[in-house]
């Protein structure tokens, strides 16, 4: 990469930067600007030159429009501060993303990985399938989140605020838990980062943070009667279109919908042992016969 565009993304990096609280944002934005920049130049690539570049990677549908997302943020940047004067990924098309629910972690492999977890990473688990927090909310919990009735504080995606009722096992936990401050410190200073939340559950447990997350969202979801808009306050989303990706249909509730989806025996429709439309129409015959009488 030539210093003169290495000097424009790590300017662009700062903007990042300031812009936003997430360092998974900025960690992906400065992925895909670098993987850019080492084989296009900013300044001049055209949008055929950036979608044939997107295209010649073979990315996941969900990689694709995530370099994409990126490299508009990068062009639109470009744009607002005089590099270029138009934003070449403006009108290139996301990938078609296939029909996907997220997984969902049950009742019982959650209690046997709490109880084979030690406290602190006890404590993250439910965190994530009670409370539905985020592995970076996880990360960022303070002890002055907490107050003495419950509540915690938690300040997700984009800066939203939100509040979470705790339960009474929780509390339990956070009772005999001695740290103070940071409630999951990082050695070198400050909190620990959501991918070392992901990777202490994932490491004890098998689980990952956000199916402990999608459990929080279908459970609340089904014991508020259906209440989407109980849900997406809970899970902190801007929109109800957003919780309703995690909110997953259950056995159960197909099951409910077959009964419900069932012909009305009353309409005289036949069974196993019609094997005729000539018997069927004799049996209703004399249904409505009977009927008369």
């Amino acid at each position: 990469m030539s210093n003169e565009k290495a000097s424009l993304i790590d300017q662009y990096l700062a903007y990042v930067a300031r812009e936003s609280t997430s360092t998974e944002t900025l960690r992906v934005r400065r992925h895909y600007a670098a993987h850019l920049s080492a084989d296009l130049d900013p300044h001049t690539a055209t949008e055929t030159q950036v979608e044939d570049w997107l295209r010649s990677h073979d990315w996941a549908p969900a990689s694709y429009n995530a370099a994409l997302a990126s490299l508009r943020h990068l062009f639109k940047w470009m744009v607002r501060y005089g590099h270029r004067p138009d934003n070449p990924a403006t009108m290139l098309k996301r990938a078609r993303m296939p029909r996907k629910m997220g997984r969902i972690a049950g009742e019982e492999e959650i209690a046997i990985a709490a109880m084979k977890s030690p406290i602190d990473t006890r404590i993250m688990i439910h965190l994530g399938a009670e409370c539905g927090l985020r592995r970076s909310e996880i990360a960022k919990v303070h002890r002055d989140d907490i107050t003495e009735d419950g509540w915690l504080y938690v300040v997700g995606k984009g800066g939203h605020e939100r509040t979470v009722y705790l339960s009474d096992t929780l509390r339990e936990l956070l009772a005999v838990y001695p740290e103070q401050g940071w409630l999951f410190p990082a050695p070198s200073g400050g909190h620990l980062n959501g991918d070392a939340i992901y990777n202490r559950i994932r490491r004890v447990s098998g689980l990952n943070t956000h199916s402990l997350r999608h459990r929080a969202g279908t459970t609340v979801y089904e014991r508020t009667g259906g209440n989407l808009r109980v849900a997406q306050e809970f899970l902190g989303h801007a929109t109800p279109t957003m919780t309703a990706k995690y909110v997953h249909i259950t056995r159960g509730d197909l099951q409910r919908a077959a009964k419900a989806a069932q012909l009305d025996p009353s309409a005289g429709i036949p069974n196993a042992r019609v094997h005729s439309i000539e018997a069927w129409r004799r049996d209703r015959q004399r249904a409505a016969d009977g009927t008369e009488q």
